[in-house]
């Protein structure tokens, strides 16, 4: 397909919503295992919670938010069929040049030396215009998928924030299998809250 790669781009959205989501996970792993248990909290760094104390980090399941959230589900449908029509057109008109290609092929050995040389120009320019085509509707799709993403995450920030205005979580963490995090405790799943809470907003 001529915009195959293009089309897998689709998924940099997940992924950016992770990475965005667990870019803490390292800090937390010193903070967590590596700092014994006399050392002082860096300056401005927050605190541990004690026992019984709220949780300080909470996450959510970044598969199943996509998967439940419709807004996505059409930006990614819409997306997709763009991607799709764009493709067929443009399959079509490198079929066409192709075929045009070989027609001469097997013209050339009857052509003069001024004919081969006119339709050898003519095929070259046809070519370079193809691929500034190409270049062109390439370049459109990913301003697209970049809109996207980038309404997808404001979305998502907007709640998050919001949501943690009464709560006071020191990070909510973005839980991916493959993901830096290993394992989440239930409890902790605030999953379902930021589901309804997105699709309250569209």
């Amino acid at each position: 397909m001529v915009f195959s790669a293009t089309f897998n781009k689709m998924n940099r959205i997940q992924l950016l919503i992770n990475a965005l989501l667990i870019a803490a996970v390292s800090f937390l792993t010193y903070q967590l295992y590596e700092c014994k248990k006399d050392c002082k909290n860096p300056a401005g760094m927050p605190s541990i919670p004690s026992s019984g104390s709220p949780p300080a980090i909470v996450y959510l399941s970044t598969d199943s938010l996509l998967e439940q959230y419709p807004y996505y589900d059409q930006l990614k449908k819409d997306f997709e069929k763009k991607h799709d029509s764009l493709d067929k057109m443009m399959s079509g008109k490198m079929k066409s040049l192709e075929n045009e290609i070989k027609a001469y092929q097997d013209k050339a050995p009857n052509m003069t030396d001024e004919q081969r040389q006119k339709e050898e120009e003519r095929l070259y320019r046809k070519q370079q215009d193809f691929g500034k085509m190409r270049q062109s509707l390439l370049d459109e799709l990913g301003e697209e998928e970049d809109k996207i993403m980038n309404s997808i995450y404001k979305d998502l920030s907007e709640v998050l924030k919001e949501y943690n205005k009464t709560r006071g979580y020191h990070f909510i963490l973005g839980y991916q299998k493959g993901s830096g995090i290993l394992l989440a405790n239930d409890s902790l799943n605030i999953t379902k809250e930021i589901i309804d809470a997105v699709n309250a907003k569209k």
